[in-house]
């Protein structure tokens, strides 16, 4: 009953620490068939370990018990393999969750250093979605967003504002391209890039790095030349050894003379589809030229982004008081918001190795303390005999740590061999790393060792006198 409200409660806070993270997070809950199924398994479990235990000895023949020790020598030879078996496979396991949290929590601490490859502070966004019916010529819908941007950038503390599609970290769009004095290769190696089309001032905006040549201007509109600025990867890829600069590439058909655009700049590679996925061939060309309908509206603000939010729908509704307004998040959001699954997975598997790890420290205790009660007359002996207190320490906890250093080994050799299942949850980081396996086997180790010397050193107050009355 417990363990049924500890799973009800347990399941309601993983929901709300990160609820956007979760896929379908609304229909997650306690499903009738889990719970009959972990309670079955539960209660044959406690059968099982409760039966077998009890059915050996009340079997046990009374000459068995005197070759094997009897009380005096911890439950004898059978009892004390069955205990030891059972912490050797729960520091196994444990291991085995901890190298797996290990190596998540390392993954995600390199995705939260790595560069996007723009500047996402103080940064806002909103989506605004021109109907289709409404504005069906491409002149209105550079109309309505160079009307927009204007009262945008008059806003108290607005730097930049510029619009995009799509916006980075919310979609994609691939189209395949042809190079201007290249044979057109075989339809299985025809290039293709990443397109997004932004307006002037949307590099500022973002805090994108120009590396060669120029951005948009309010010049570059649909009756100039065509014009597109590819990332440093597409450069390096496509005109290796050279500048890009003046080459020029089709997105439609190479035989209409109009289609051609020009490379007039050069940025650096931007994570668009997410922060583990290093960047691929992109290009950016004006919205002036060819403009969307469905558009993000970034603006770089000195003051709270958030704040700007009422000030966006007002200058939305000045313009179209029927035009909606959604999706207003900062930058930071929408990078936190691609981190979340990451997140989340580590923190579950996290809290699933840390209560392993209770788990297995309270196992050996609980071992280790049964073993001292059970040779309570043994080490009174021992100790009567003129055995050093010392020693006695020494003895108890080695037979301790024979089984866990035995459980840990085992746990390391699981543990390698399952890393291969996490080599595509990881980032940044191997799914052998060495680190990892050293330091957590350490730790492991370190928690049987605290979870074997309470037990042992209790051993060593006992009274030899009053050990050697008890039976």
């Amino acid at each position: 009953a417990l363990g049924l409200l500890l799973a009800f409660w347990g399941i309601r806070a993983l929901i709300a620490l990160d609820p956007d993270g979760i896929p379908r997070a609304q229909e997650i809950g306690l499903d009738n068939r889990v719970l009959l199924f972990t309670l079955l398994v539960s209660l044959v479990t406690g059968l099982l370990f409760g039966l077998v235990p009890a059915l050996s000895a009340a079997g046990r023949q009374l000459a068995e018990s005197l070759k094997e020790g009897g009380r005096a020598m911890a439950g004898g030879v059978r009892g004390r393999l069955v205990r030891n078996g059972l912490v050797l496979g729960q520091v196994a396991l444990t291991l085995v969750l901890l190298v797996g949290a290990g190596l998540l929590i390392q993954s995600f601490a390199r995705l939260q250093a790595v560069d996007p490859g723009f500047r996402p502070e103080g940064v806002l966004t909103a989506r605004v979605a021109l109907p289709q019916a409404e504005y069906t010529e491409p002149a209105r819908q550079i109309a309505f967003h160079q009307q927009l941007l204007e009262k945008v950038r008059a806003l108290p503390g607005v730097r930049n504002a510029a619009t995009v599609f799509p916006l980075p970290l919310g979609g994609n769009m691939i189209l395949s391209f042809a190079v201007e004095g290249r044979p057109a290769p075989p339809p299985s190696e025809v290039p293709n890039a990443h397109v997004r089309g932004v307006s002037p001032d949307y590099f500022r905006a973002m805090g994108i790095a120009v590396l060669q040549g120029r951005t948009f201007t309010e010049q570059d509109t649909q009756g100039s030349l065509p014009v597109v600025v590819v990332n440093e990867t597409m450069a390096k890829k496509i005109w290796p050894g050279e500048s890009p600069l003046g080459k020029r590439i089709n997105f439609g058909d190479p035989a209409v003379p109009a289609d051609w655009m020009t490379v007039v700049g050069v940025v650096v590679p931007v994570r668009h589809m997410a922060l583990n996925e290093d960047p691929g061939s992109e290009v950016y060309w004006p919205q002036y030229q060819q403009p969307f309908t469905d558009a993000s509206l970034v603006l770089r603000t000195d003051q709270d982004p958030a704040s700007q939010a009422d000030a966006i729908r007002r200058a939305v509704r000045s313009l179209d008081p029927n035009l909606p307004v959604d999706q207003i998040r900062t930058m930071e959001e929408l990078v936190a918001s691609s981190l979340s699954q990451s997140r989340f997975k580590m923190v579950l598997l996290s809290l699933f190795a840390g209560l392993a790890l209770v788990l297995a420290a309270v196992g050996v205790y609980g071992v280790v303390s049964y073993s001292v009660a059970q040779r309570t007359h043994e080490i009174g002996i021992r100790m009567a005999l003129g055995a050093e207190r010392r020693s006695v320490l020494r003895l108890v906890v080695r037979q301790g740590m024979v089984v866990v250093l035995i459980g840990v080994a085992l746990g390391v050799a699981l543990a390698f061999g399952a890393s291969r299942y996490l080599a595509g949850q990881v980032y940044g980081v191997s799914a052998k790393d060495p680190l990892t396996f050293v330091a957590v086997p350490l730790v492991l180790i370190a928690v049987a060792l605290i979870a074997n010397y309470l037990p042992a050193r209790r051993a060593t107050q006992v009274d030899p006198l009053v050990a050697l009355r008890q039976e």
